[in-house]
C-alpha cells in the first residue's frame, strides 16, 4: 500500500452526509494541499476527473456539445486509474439518462441531439427505449426512478437531492472496497465536492430553478 495514501487519509476530516452537513469541514485550499501529497500523476488524474463531472462544474454554464464531447474525449485518456475511470463512467452515464429524461420531458426526441449517446454504453439502449417510463434502466440504475418522478413534478431539490444521494452511495461503496488506499482518497474528493454543491444550491425560488434545468435539456452536464 503506498504510504501517500494513509499520510492523506490521516489528514483529512470526516465528512457528515451532505444533507446533515452545515459548512464545509475543509476549505478548497486545505483539499488541494492534502491532494497535493499525492504522486503527482495520481494528483493529476484526480483533478482531471473532477474538471468533468464534478458538481461545482455541473451548476455552471455548459458548453455546446461539440466542447464537452471534445473535452470528454481528451481527458478520458489522462484518467488511468480504475477507480477514478469507474466514477467517472458512472456519473457519465448518469447524466447522459438525465439528458434523455430531460429531452423527453419538454417534448424532444433523441434525435435532437445525437452526439450526446456516444458517450455511453447505455446511449444505443436509451434511443431503443425511449418511450419506456425509465429507458428499462432502472434495475441497474434505481435512482432513475425517483429522478424522473422529481423531474415529472418540476421538484429541482428533490431531483438534485436523487442524484446527488445516488453519487454519495456510489462513492461509499468504492471506498469500501480499499477503505485505506487510493479509493478512499477518491471518494472523500467527490463527496466533499457533493457537499459543496449541497450547501451551495441555488436560493431562487424552485419554479426558476426547474426553468434553469429545462433550458439544460438539450446539453449533457
Amino acid at each position: 500500500m503506498n504510504q501517500s495514501y494513509y499520510t492523506v487519509l490521516g489528514s483529512l476530516p470526516h465528512l457528515p452526509h451532505f444533507q446533515r452537513a452545515e459548512r464545509l469541514p475543509l476549505t478548497r485550499l486545505r483539499l488541494e494541499q492534502r491532494i497535493g501529497m499525492l504522486p503527482d500523476d495520481e494528483s493529476r488524474q484526480i483533478w482531471e476527473a473532477e474538471a468533468l463531472v464534478s458538481w461545482r462544474h455541473a451548476v455552471s454554464r455548459r458548453p455546446d456539445d461539440d466542447a464537452w464531447l471534445h473535452r470528454w474525449r481528451r481527458a478520458m485518456p489522462l484518467i488511468r486509474q480504475s477507480v477514478l475511470r469507474e466514477y467517472v463512467q458512472f456519473r457519465l452515464d448518469q447524466q447522459v439518462a438525465l439528458a434523455a429524461l430531460r429531452l423527453r420531458h419538454a417534448g424532444l426526441g433523441p434525435e435532437t441531439e445525437p452526439e450526446i449517446w456516444t458517450v455511453s454504453p447505455y446511449g444505443r439502449h436509451i434511443r431503443a427505449h425511449w418511450q419506456a417510463p425509465d429507458f428499462h434502466l432502472a434495475a441497474r440504475h434505481p435512482w432513475l426512478s425517483a429522478v424522473r418522478a422529481a423531474l415529472e413534478r418540476e421538484d429541482a431539490v428533490a431531483l438534485e437531492r436523487h442524484l446527488l444521494e445516488s453519487c454519495w452511495r456510489h462513492l461509499d461503496r468504492l471506498a469500501a472496497a480499499e477503505p485505506l488506499g487510493f479509493a478512499a482518497v477518491v471518494a472523500f474528493v467527490f463527496q466533499w465536492d457533493i457537499i459543496n454543491a449541497w450547501l451551495s444550491q441555488d436560493p431562487r425560488p424552485a419554479a426558476t430553478c426547474f426553468e434553469r434545468l429545462l433550458q439544460e435539456s438539450r446539453h449533457v452536464p
